[in-house]
């Protein structure tokens, strides 16, 4: 006998139920509201991996059903582990993805925002989860490409996993045309955007790897943009550096946006100011 012989194997939520929870939960994380359609954030950092989280974790005797999953991020589903005792969720699973009761007991009121958020990725079909799914891994091997660590595959991994999600994304009757047809593609202007569109009908692996080579070039502008704002240690230095971000064309709105905000957060401060005057 195995070590593994006398235990029970866990079963993991299909790709089926993924989409599914997806789209009920309108393409949102429960736990923190942040929208994970990839295509809102286009190639930058900002992208986050969509991850079904068991309500009732596995290890507490939770089943891997649709009633027992929420739509997280990786990152609020690797916080929450096997907390079982959690179960502040901003959204209603039993009310097609609105708000819930427990949301406005912690926030008192929904914000423009996150409301039109909700509405729009309200057209969220389960297809879309493999599209989704498919810009996911293209964003990973753009991460591996700006030598952050924690990427542990081997070269051209992640491609061919984008190239299969999206032929999946293609047997269940998703396409471009439908994306556009529904609103999901708020910046249909921005190179990256259309890159990630244009991979849908790609045909051959030599222009799918240019397409790619092409978003991590700017995946790596956007890392860089961020990562240098964010290090700028007084007010000056942060103008200076959003002044030449919103210059640069590879700038995806999503980044330029945290941008635009972190400085007038900062500006407006009263601490930055005085510790500015101390500097």
């Amino acid at each position: 006998m195995t070590p593994m012989s006398g235990r029970k194997q866990r079963k993991e939520f299909t790709s089926a139920q993924k989409a599914q929870i997806y789209r009920r939960d309108r393409a949102t994380c429960v736990l923190s509201g942040k929208s994970l359609w990839s295509l809102d954030y286009g190639a930058c950092p900002l992208v986050e991996w969509d991850w079904v989280d068991h309500i009732k974790p596995v290890s507490r005797g939770g089943k891997s059903e649709v009633e027992n999953g929420i739509c997280s991020s990786y990152t609020f589903n690797v916080k929450k582990r096997a907390n079982g005792a959690d179960k502040f969720h901003m959204l209603d699973l039993n009310r097609e993805g609105a708000p819930s009761q427990t949301f406005y007991y912690y926030f008192g009121s929904i914000s423009s925002e996150l409301k039109d958020q909700l509405i729009r990725l309200s057209k969220i079909e389960p297809a879309d989860w493999y599209f989704n799914r498919a810009v996911s891994h293209l964003m990973t091997a753009c991460d591996k490409s700006y030598t952050r660590p924690g990427h542990k595959r081997k070269p051209g991994y992640y491609r061919d996993s984008a190239l299969k999600k999206l032929e999946e994304f293609r047997s269940q009757g998703g396409s471009r045309k439908s994306l556009e047809n529904r609103n999901l593609v708020l910046h249909p202007e921005c190179e990256d955007v259309e890159l990630l569109l244009s991979m849908i009908e790609v045909q051959t692996l030599g222009s799918f790897g240019k397409k790619l080579s092409r978003l991590k070039s700017i995946y790596i502008e956007n890392a860089r943009a961020m990562d240098s704002f964010w290090e700028a240690e007084t007010i000056r230095d942060m103008r200076a550096l959003a002044a030449r971000i919103a210059r640069n064309k590879a700038i995806t709105p999503a980044v330029l946006k945290a941008v635009k905000t972190q400085l007038d957060f900062r500006e407006s401060d009263p601490r930055s100011k005085s510790r500015t005057a101390r500097i």
